[in-house]
C-alpha cells in the first residue's frame, strides 16, 4: 500500500505570504500596544484598466514596501515581509520590486532602519523535512548581498547568506493568552536600536551582537 504523502501545514511553520504578513502585523500591533514601537502597513497604489463598454478595472500595484512605523526616539524603520519555499528566495522583480528596493535603500542612507524579513517554509525532501527559519536582512547600499545585486552578481538569497548576514527570528508567543505564535521583531529592533546610527545603515552585526 502506497504511503501517503505528508502535508504540511502552519503547524509545521508553514505559511502563505499573506499569512505570514497578518501574523506579522499582529505581533507589531501587540508590541505597539506595549510601547515598544509603532508599526503600520504601507498603502496599495491601485491604477485603472479600462476597457470600451464596461466599468473600469482596478487594479492594485506593489509600489512600497510591507510595513513601515517608528521608535519612541523617533528613528524610523520599514521593511518588506516575503516567504519562501525553496532552496533560496529569488532577487527578481516578482519577488522584490525595484521600486520597494530603492525606497528602502535611500531611506537607510539618512538613518532608518530599513530590512526585509524572510520567512523559510519547510520543505519535504527526499530523507527528511528541512525546518523553518525566519531572518532579518539588512538593506543598505554597501552591504555584501546588496552590492552584489546591484551589480548583477547576486540573483538569489539563500539560507546560508541569511546565516552569515541576518538576524535570526524567533517565533512565540506575545503573552500568555496568545494562541498563535508569531514572529519576534521587537527582539530584532531591540538589536538594531542598541547599533549606533552610523552602524545601522553600514553594519555586519557580529554573532556577539545577536
Amino acid at each position: 500500500m502506497e504511503q501517503k504523502k505528508k502535508t504540511l501545514t502552519e503547524s509545521d511553520g508553514k505559511y502563505t505570504w499573506d499569512r505570514f504578513e497578518k501574523l506579522v502585523l499582529a505581533r507589531g500591533r501587540s508590541d505597539e500596544a506595549a510601547g515598544m514601537y509603532c508599526i503600520d502597513p504601507m498603502g496599495v497604489q491601485v491604477s485603472r484598466r479600462y476597457v470600451k463598454g464596461q466599468k473600469p478595472e482596478h487594479i492594485p500595484i506593489s509600489s512600497y514596501p510591507d510595513f513601515f512605523g517608528s521608535f519612541d526616539d523617533g528613528r524610523g524603520f520599514v521593511f518588506d515581509a516575503k516567504t519562501c519555499s525553496g532552496a533560496s528566495w529569488p532577487l527578481n522583480e516578482d519577488k522584490l520590486k525595484k521600486r520597494q528596493y530603492d525606497f528602502m535603500i535611500k531611506r537607510a542612507m539618512f538613518g532608518e532602519v530599513c530590512g526585509i524579513l524572510l520567512h523559510f517554509n519547510p520543505r519535504i525532501l527526499k530523507t527528511k523535512i528541512t525546518d523553518p527559519s525566519t531572518w532579518w536582512i539588512p538593506v543598505f547600499y554597501s552591504h555584501p548581498i546588496w552590492k552584489d545585486y546591484d551589480s548583477g552578481l547576486k540573483r538569489n538569497i539563500t539560507l546560508g547568506d541569511c546565516q552569515m548576514y541576518g538576524i535570526s527570528v524567533e517565533w512565540n508567543l506575545r503573552s500568555k493568552g496568545a494562541r498563535v505564535p508569531t514572529p519576534d521583531i521587537g527582539a530584532v529592533f531591540s538589536v538594531l536600536r542598541r547599533s549606533s546610527s552610523k552602524r545601522v545603515r553600514n553594519h555586519l552585526l557580529s554573532p556577539t551582537a545577536r
